[in-house]
This record gives structure tokens, C-alpha cells and sequence, in this order.
């Protein structure tokens, strides 16, 4: 007879409900792959950090896989004041840290069931905290709509809704919340930033210009703007990308036209101070592509976007539009356009009342008033210009050459047409810098004429500035740059050819700060913002540096190209002679050296550093 078996039992598992908080560093295998050992002793110092601050707020690690820390806590409240202590402690730490091996951790939070094996816990609210985390920006923190349930009112944080998201893996869209800290104090902020004596001297400036706002000013966006224009750095505007519109027909009619209305809405709305404007060509890598607002905006650095659609059937356009704000992607306004052609200039002043309005910028009527005036109010003026500026960006003689009778065609319609010259004088410009013309006559005629009838337009103020410089008149193109700045502060364009003249004229700290505002305007920027950055480097004698932003581009034009071939030899790593003549004759097979003594250098001494660079690489 067989003995009976003792049954076994699975002894059931274990549950519980708590807040889970997922965190790991950003970029983690990129930043071991560039320096495995820094990276490692930085990420265990960090690690002890965060666990002491878990403990102190009386919770508990119970998993460390890779580069990721789990913890839980008993109080979710608990759970977000540990979080950002741990941002605030990282960044702390970051400060005395070089940028390119500084650690920046993303943080998820979610209140949920969990199942408990031994001392880890395992489940869909672990999974929840996780997808959070991994949605989080760097520095950053989200948390799932139970755990803001729980918190709201009860911590000295703000909490932005960015709605419901699909997480992977995860089968319902759950609602999710950015953390975000509330400010210190504006003189906690102004006083931190005191850390050497030149930036307390202007943090002192600071200090007195807020007292003399608050007795002089009542408006609080006033107190705002006196203390952001006393010390760079401040978010002191809204900030928006106008993205493509979207042609709907086939033909190259549609898609000329809203490409023009784009970045002509782009740059009436640059023109308002207070509101951060996204440049064309950065919006332009969304043409024709899906947009996800929540990516768009975090990718561009801007909250709000305006996204819409062309129609054109004949005289008829048809242009859709919205305005969205990025972090939730939620809606804020939509309206539709019924045009003829010739009031396609009301449908931009209406576009742009409505979304400044929206915004809530405050502009005094007469710059709203000086702004809004029309290009031109003949529809076909309008058109030849919008084809010309498209044949402009070409960049080759032939497309230059049929740019200039487009906007000659422009005049003929409308001889007020204040851009049609601006534009027609630049024409004339890159024909004298690109060595097809001798001839400066008209560019100068043009340029100065677009100003006497466009005098509050900052297109003509910059033509004429170009002018300037291409002549060496450095008194003239420093103050048509510098009034073409004081009417539109924000064409990131405009901001990194400034810079040029301040690095021909010795400025080159000045240069290069125009260069890297440009750059946050404008984050898909173009190359030549590199060769602008690199002249700077170039003047300043800094040769590796200048060699290291040029050998990084793919297409130099031919006056970078010599720059590298100069700073190239003068570091003892020369190019070959025959090959420099190569590179330079595949660009343009009738290029010569002779216009090259005509770079606008305002002193002798870099004048004579760029002629004996040229005898060192054997082109003069």
C-alpha cells in the first residue's frame, strides 16, 4: 500500500498598493561609451546621493538594474518630495561638472498595485512608473493621474497636464502630469546667479532695477521684462513654431505659395519683442511629415504651434489654421480662410491678430499698428516676389539671375514695394560677392531705396547693412544692422550675419553670442551658422577650433574653404596646393582669386592675417 503524498502548497502572492518611483540617466550608454570610468564613479556618487535621499523621506531601493533605481514609498506625496530633491541635488552637483560628462536623470511616478517577491516588487504598477520615466525630459519628472490625485495641494510644486497617454505595453491611455517646481523667489534666483564678481555686479543692477519697477511700473509683466533684459537667460516670452503649411493640391502653385505665407507669417510674428519665434527652416523639416504636437514642441523648445492647410482652386485660396499648445497638444483656436488673392494679406493680419492675441502679448497699438502693414496690396506684385525668393535660395548664378527679374517684375507691379527692392538689391549683392559682377551701383541704389520706402521694415535695414559691409563701410553696416536688430530682435538669420560684422570689426565675444541666440531660435539650423561661428574662431587665431567646426560640415563655400586651408597651415597640417585649387574650381569652374582682397576686414593687422594666409597656402 502506497503512502499518501503530502499535498504541497503555493503559498499565494503577496500584494500591496504603493508609490513606485523609476529613474535613470539619460543617454547612459553614450556617456560610458565616451568615458567609461568618469561615467561609472559619477553615476555611483549620484546613486548614493539619490539613496540617501529615498531613505530620508522614508522609503526604499529595491532594484538597481544598469543605469535604472526603483523605489518605493509608502506616501506619494513623500514620493514626489524625494523626487525633486533628487533633480535638485543632481543639478546642484552637475554645476561643478564639465557639460559633456554631466548625468541628467528622467523620473516616473505612479501609485498602484504591486506584487512583492522577496524584496523586489514586480508588476503593471512597477511597468506604469517605468513607461513614465522613460516619457519624462531630462532633469524631469511625470506622474500618472493617481498619484496627482493624491499630491495636488499638498506640496509646494505646480503640476502641468499633458492628458491621457498611451504607454507600451500598457493597455489603456492613462492621464499623465509634468512636475514642475515652483520658482524661488526672484531675488533667491538673481542672488544665485552671483558667483563671480562681474555677474554679482550685474545681479546687483538687477536688484535695483526690480526696486524701480515695482514703484514705477504696476503691470507685473513690466517688473518681468526690466529684470529678463538686466540678465540673459530668462524665459521673458511665449514661444511658437509656425509650422509648413500644407499645400492640398499637386502643383508647384500650392506649394510655392504656402511655403511663402509660412515664413512670411514667421517673420511678422518674430517682429513682436515679446513672443520667442522658431525660424522657418527649423519648422521646415515638418513639411509634408506627420506632427505629433507633444514632439514637435519638445524637439523645437517651444509651447505653442500654429499648423494648418492651403487650398488654392484658381483666384481662390483657401488657408486652415490652429493654434495648439505643444505639452498637451490640446487646441487652443482653429478658424478657416476664404480668399480671392487680393486679401490673402488680410487672412496674415488676422492669423497674426489672432494668435498674439491668443498669447496675451501685450504690443501698444502703434507697434501693432507699424507692424501689420502690408508688403504690398498687389496680389501679382506679391506673387513675383514669393517666386523670386524661391529662385533666390537656389544659390547658383542662374537661379540668382532669374531671382533678380522676378522681383524687377515685382517693382514693374508695384513700384511702393518696399521688399521687392530689399530683395532685387540682394540679388545685385551676391552676384558682386560671388565675383559674376564687379558692379556695387545698383545694389547700393536698391538697397537704399528699400529703406526710404520701408523705413520700419527690418528686411530693408539688413540689405542695406549687407550693402555696407561688402563695401568696408563698417560705419554704415553697423548702424543699419543694429536698427534692423532694434525692429526684429528675433530673425536668427539676421542675428548670425550681425555676427559676421562684429568678427570683421574684432568683436568676436560678440559674434559669438549673436551666433548661439541665433541657434536657439532657429534649432535646425542652417550650415553656414557654422561658418559664421568659425570666422569668429578664425579671427580670434583659434585655428584648431576653427578647423574643427568647418571639417565637420559637408558643402563649405569657397571663402570657408580657404579658411580651413589657412588654419589648416597654420597649425602645420597643410592641404595641398593643387588640391585646394580643385576644391575651390568644383564649387565654380571660373572662380578666380582676384575679388578675395575685398573681405570687409575693419582693421589693418586681420586684413594682412588673411592676405598672408593666403600667400601661406600658395592661392595669391
Amino acid at each position: 500500500m502506497m503512502c499518501p503524498v503530502e499535498a504541497t502548497t503555493t503559498p499565494p502572492l503577496r500584494r500591496k498598493l504603493t508609490a513606485i518611483v523609476a529613474a535613470d540617466v539619460v543617454g547612459y550608454s553614450k556617456l560610458v561609451g565616451n568615458d567609461e570610468e568618469g561615467t561609472l564613479t559619477l553615476f555611483r556618487q549620484y546613486s548614493d546621493v539619490i539613496a540617501g535621499i529615498v531613505s530620508s523621506h522614508g522609503g526604499r531601493i529595491f532594484n538597481t538594474a544598469g543605469d535604472a533605481i526603483m523605489a518605493e514609498f509608502s506616501s506619494p506625496v513623500e514620493a514626489v518630495r524625494a523626487s525633486l530633491a533628487i533633480q535638485r541635488e543632481v543639478e546642484r552637483q552637475d554645476e561643478g561638472i564639465a557639460k559633456h560628462r554631466r548625468i541628467h536623470f528622467r523620473i516616473g511616478i505612479h501609485l498602484g498595485d504591486v506584487i512583492v517577491d522577496h524584496d523586489n516588487l514586480e508588476g503593471d504598477g512597477v511597468n506604469v512608473a517605468a513607461r513614465l520615466q522613460s516619457q519624462a525630459d531630462p532633469g524631469g519628472i511625470l506622474i500618472s493621474g493617481d498619484v496627482y490625485r493624491q499630491v495636488q495641494g499638498k506640496l509646494d510644486a505646480a503640476f502641468e497636464s499633458l492628458g491621457r497617454r498611451r504607454l507600451k505595453n500598457i493597455s489603456a491611455p492613462l492621464p499623465v502630469y509634468r512636475v514642475l517646481p515652483k520658482s524661488r523667489s526672484w531675488l533667491q534666483r538673481l542672488l544665485h546667479r552671483a558667483n563671480d564678481h562681474r555677474t554679482l555686479a550685474v545681479t546687483t543692477g538687477a536688484v535695483l532695477a526690480l526696486v524701480a519697477a515695482v514703484f514705477l511700473v504696476s503691470s507685473p509683466s513690466a517688473i518681468w521684462n526690466t529684470i529678463a533684459k538686466t540678465i540673459g537667460g530668462l524665459p521673458e516670452e511665449p514661444s511658437i513654431a509656425i509650422l509648413p503649411l500644407k499645400a492640398l493640391g499637386s502643383g508647384s502653385q500650392e506649394d510655392y505659395l504656402s511655403d511663402g505665407l509660412t515664413m512670411d507669417i514667421t517673420g511678422e510674428l518674430s517682429r513682436f519683442k515679446n513672443l520667442f519665434v522658431i525660424a522657418s527652416n527649423s519648422s521646415f523639416a515638418y513639411k509634408d511629415k506627420p506632427v505629433e504636437a507633444q514632439a514637435v514642441g519638445r524637439a523645437l523648445g517651444v509651447r505653442y504651434l500654429l499648423q494648418g492647410t492651403l487650398q488654392k482652386e484658381g483666384s481662390r485660396v483657401r488657408i486652415s489654421a490652429q493654434l495648439v499648445d505643444a505639452p498637451s497638444g490640446r487646441q487652443i483656436w482653429s478658424d478657416r480662410y476664404d480668399s480671392q488673392g487680393e486679401d490673402i494679406f488680410a487672412i496674415q493680419d488676422d492669423i497674426i491678430e489672432t494668435v498674439v492675441a491668443r498669447l496675451a502679448i501685450q504690443v501698444d497699438t502703434a507697434e501693432r499698428e507699424r507692424i501689420m502693414q502690408n508688403p504690398t496690396d498687389n496680389a501679382e506684385a506679391y506673387d513675383h516676389y514669393l517666386r523670386g525668393r524661391q529662385l533666390f535660395d537656389l544659390y547658383t548664378r542662374e537661379g540668382n539671375a532669374s531671382a533678380k527679374e522676378a522681383f524687377s517684375r515685382a517693382i514693374e507691379l508695384d513700384p511702393n514695394f518696399a521688399r521687392a527692392y530689399s530683395w532685387a538689391g540682394y540679388t545685385d549683392l551676391e552676384d558682386y560677392k560671388q565675383g559674376w559682377s564687379d558692379n556695387t551701383d545698383s545694389a547700393v541704389r536698391l538697397a537704399t531705396q528699400a529703406v526710404t520706402l520701408g523705413p520700419d521694415d527690418y528686411y530693408t535695414h539688413w540689405t542695406l547693412a549687407s550693402v555696407y559691409m561688402e563695401l568696408k563701410d563698417m560705419v554704415g553696416a553697423s548702424r543699419e544692422y543694429n536698427r534692423a536688430r532694434e525692429l526684429n530682435a528675433n530673425d536668427p538669420d539676421l542675428l548670425a550675419e550681425r555676427a559676421d560684422m562684429l568678427s570683421f570689426q574684432g568683436d568676436t565675444a560678440g559674434a559669438i553670442a549673436d551666433i548661439e541666440r541665433a541657434k536657439r531660435l532657429n534649432p535646425n539650423f542652417p550650415e553656414w551658422y557654422q561658418w559664421s561661428l568659425a570666422l569668429a574662431y578664425f579671427q580670434d587665431r583659434n585655428y584648431e577650433e576653427t578647423i574643427n567646426l568647418l571639417t565637420a560640415l559637408s558643402d563649405l563655400p569657397n571663402e570657408a574653404y580657404l579658411m580651413l586651408a589657412i588654419s589648416r597651415a597654420q597649425t602645420g597640417k597643410p592641404i595641398p596646393r593643387d588640391e585646394i585649387m580643385e576644391n575651390l574650381r568644383s564649387k565654380d569652374p571660373d572662380w578666380t582669386p582676384e575679388h578675395l582682397d575685398r573681405m570687409p576686414f575693419a582693421k589693418e593687422e586681420d586684413q594682412e592675417h588673411w592676405m598672408t594666409g593666403l600667400a601661406m597656402i600658395g592661392v595669391r
